[in-house]
């Protein structure tokens, strides 16, 4: 199965994709995105504007 991020409210794919290993078995059992260092500061940049509110909501 083949992942794609989740980057300010965007479904987006990496530059490539890495293979995730159960480590018991040995076979590749996901595929996951590799994030570009422009996706990872967008990421970053996302959540600290959104932590903020995000802080203000409750537990329940």
């Amino acid at each position: 199965m083949d992942y794609r991020m989740l980057i300010n409210g965007a479904l987006v794919a990496g530059d490539r994709m890495l293979d995730v290993i159960n480590p018991a078995t040995e076979e590749v059992f996901a595929r996951v995105p590799h994030a570009t260092e422009a996706q990872l500061d967008e990421a970053v940049a996302a959540a600290t504007a959104a932590q903020k509110a995000w802080a203000k909501t409750g537990m329940a």
